[in-house]
């Protein structure tokens, strides 16, 4: 398989081989954690995640705020 697919064969071997799926996850975050304009978000992130507030309440709270906003506007 090795000489078919001309990849040496210690790929094979190896025990920490990451799927194109976790590739793909980690440059996502890789990229996302480069960008500054997120360093702020991630400490309140931290908060919620302490306080054991739950993605879906987040989703909530997010949507309030973007009403609130578009009343105001």
């Amino acid at each position: 398989m090795a000489n078919k697919l001309c990849i040496p064969v210690e790929f094979f071997l190896r025990e920490d081989v990451e799927t194109l799926e976790q590739i793909k996850i980690n440059n996502k975050l890789a990229t996302i954690f480069a960008d500054e304009s997120f360093s702020d978000y991630f400490e309140v992130v931290k908060h919620a995640v302490k306080a054991k507030i739950s993605p879906e309440e987040l989703e909530q709270v997010i949507a309030f705020i973007k009403r609130y906003k578009t009343r105001d506007n």
